[in-house]
């Protein structure tokens, strides 16, 4: 069965994750969206989660600021490099405008939307965005990509990626 309205337990884990500043309401097309700032690990990044038909939520932290031009390229070479040792979810880099983002998925199919479910959604999505966003914007500010993904790669390694949603 579809997702067309957003599952109220997103909605309250959001809140829980922004300190009780998330909105509810659409994106273009007219699916549900529920959005807040997050603020985490000295950075802060608008987090949406979005509810598709099929029976999907989409999880996606925005870095506030676009790429510039002349730096997607190498933007995009770190993004490529992060992704393969990323578990969950991706880092993506739009060509086009700049903009950054994590993106995560569930697809629960037809599952109780529970608040362990969610936070498992937006647990990694938050991790990724609080590792990968400060070394995207030493790329987009002229660092090598391959050494600025090296060094994510080594914290990913030593450490994981913090998956707590508060």
């Amino acid at each position: 069965m579809p997702t067309r309205e957003m599952p109220q337990r997103v909605i309250d884990t959001l809140l829980k994750a922004t300190g009780g500043a998330a909105s509810v309401g659409e994106v273009p097309g007219g699916l549900p969206a529920v959005e807040g700032t997050i603020e985490r690990g000295g950075s802060s990044w608008r987090l949406q989660v979005v509810s598709y038909p099929g029976d999907v939520l989409v999880a996606r932290s925005f870095l506030r600021e676009a790429v510039p031009e002349d730096r997607r390229e190498a933007a995009a070479v770190f993004a490529n490099r992060v992704n393969w040792a990323l578990l969950v979810g991706d880092v993506e880099v739009d060509a086009e405008d700049g903009t950054v983002r994590v993106r995560t998925a569930l697809c629960p199919q037809g599952a109780l939307v529970s608040v362990p479910l969610v936070e498992g959604l937006l647990g990694p999505n938050l991790g990724t965005a609080e590792l990968v966003f400060p070394a995207l914007q030493a790329v987009a500010a002229g660092k090598e990509p391959v050494a600025a993904a090296d060094e994510v790669l080594d914290e990913i390694e030593e450490k994981g990626i913090d998956t707590r949603v508060v």
